[in-house]
Parts: structure tokens; sequence; C-alpha cells
């Protein structure tokens, strides 16, 4: 699978992808290059990360 048909599968943006990617030492990826199962699970598992943090911060007041 190439890494724009991931991003459009889970709904967000490839740069996003390529940027979780290479925070890992993942390197050279572009939005046409293919993405592994265990890079996919990398990259959901840090989106998760994410939105649980954000979801976990206290309102500011």
């Amino acid at each position: 699978m190439r890494i724009h048909e991931f991003a459009k599968e889970i709904n967000t943006e490839n740069k996003k992808i390529i940027e979780i990617l290479e925070r890992n030492n993942i390197a050279g990826k572009k939005h046409s290059s293919s993405i592994s199962d265990s890079e996919k699970k990398l990259v959901l598992d840090a989106l998760k990360g994410a939105s649980t943090a954000k979801k976990t911060e206290a309102p500011k007041k």
C-alpha cells in the first residue's frame, strides 16, 4: 500500500504520516512510497497516542 492510499484510508494527511515515520528514524519516504504493515502500525499507534493525549489535557481557564 502507498502512503497516500493509507492516509486517505485513515483520514489524515500524507505529511503527517511522513513526519511520524521520520521521527521514528524511517527516512526517505514520499507520498507515493510504499508503507509496510509494521510502519502502518507505528503510525496508527502514534496517532492514537496523540489523540489520547489531547483528550486527557485539562481544559484551560
